[in-house]
């Protein structure tokens, strides 16, 4: 494009850059890059046994059981 005799800068452009480095950004956060997975902090997994054991009984059953 020609404005006034000079050339002038698609905007289209720019807002392709932003969004590469939006895009970079958003796969650092997520550990999506080799580098961004080092720094992330990931506990190990661990068996469950019941799911009573994590979240206890449903609050139905924890009437029944705590009355009998």
């Amino acid at each position: 494009m020609r404005h006034a005799g000079g050339l002038v800068k698609n905007p289209l452009h720019q807002v392709v850059r932003d969004d590469g480095e939006q895009i970079r950004l958003f796969a650092r956060e997520l550990g999506l890059s080799p580098s961004a997975r080092v720094g992330l902090h990931v506990e190990p997994e661990r068996e469950f046994g019941s799911i009573e054991d994590d979240i206890g009984l449903p609050p139905r059953l924890r009437a029944i059981s705590s009355r009998e």
